[in-house]
């Protein structure tokens, strides 16, 4: 008797190095979200007291004629209790976001992609709005020209590297071995 023999089975290709690695990746992000977080909120709520128990720091009055620089310099410390309280809900929600990474909670996947889009959003808003205030200290302020040049390098540096970090994020979590150990389609 002649049976009709079966088509060959395909193997599944092996998985490439960064798709083997991707799952380690993710638990290593999640625990350095998990304890920065946590670090941040607990430096944040130190500074916090130390405002409320010394009344805070007194600004230097060169920055209150230092134009858009000086005003923001100013209204930043002006309003450093209200920053400060944000850092620490902002950095337990971090550290809370990295805690659901190490679990693998499929809403701590969904959260860190748009995580990595705000964090790349806002560091180009930062970089802008500090280009914009180092711009205007530099043209207007002949001795703090040097100051702002520098620091307009180094506000583009940052922008780039914290762009770079919000892309290697995302590009991580949507990789399908990823995906696939959130239980995502």
């Amino acid at each position: 008797m002649n049976l009709p023999s079966r088509p060959p089975q395909r193997s599944a290709p092996p998985p490439s190095g960064f798709s083997s690695l991707a799952p380690s990746m993710v638990t290593a992000v999640g625990l350095s979200l998990c304890a920065m977080g946590a670090l941040g909120a607990t430096l944040a709520t130190w500074q916090l007291f130390a405002w409320f128990a010394t009344g805070g720091p007194v600004v230097a009055n060169v920055w209150t004629h230092s134009g858009v620089t000086g005003e923001l310099f100013v209204a930043f410390f002006r309003w450093l209790p209200l920053w400060l309280g944000l850092g620490v809900a902002f950095h337990a929600a971090v550290a809370w976001l990295g805690f659901g990474l190490f679990w693998r909670r499929e809403w701590a996947r969904r959260g860190a992609i748009v995580f990595a889009f705000a964090w790349a959003a806002l560091a180009l808003l930062g970089w802008a709005i500090a280009w914009y205030a180092l711009d205007d200290l530099q043209r207007g302020y002949a001795d703090r020209a040097a100051f702002a040049s520098a620091a307009k390098l180094l506000a583009m540096q940052l922008a780039l590297v914290n762009v770079g970090i919000g892309a290697g994020l995302l590009l991580l979590l949507i990789q399908p071995s990823v995906r696939a150990q959130f239980g995502a389609r």
